[in-house]
């Protein structure tokens, strides 16, 4: 058991910094839309992108809606 998990890295800064950032950005999305004055249909819609999506659907939200 040992052998088998002694190649392996408890922690990793790199997947921890783009787990955190894409936390960051799904919350900052879902805040922002739920937030916005749109239909409540639009926001579900949004909302589901960005859940599935994850920084990607965040990134398309703010280009797309935000500026």
């Amino acid at each position: 058991m040992v052998e088998y998990m002694s190649g392996m890295k408890m922690f990793d800064p790199g997947l921890f910094a783009i787990v955190l950032a894409t936390m960051v950005g799904q919350t900052w999305a879902i805040v922002h839309v739920l937030d916005a004055d749109r239909p409540t249909k639009e926001k579900f819609l949004w909302v589901l992108l960005v859940l599935l999506t994850g920084l990607v659907g965040a990134g398309i939200y703010y280009l797309s809606e935000v500026r």
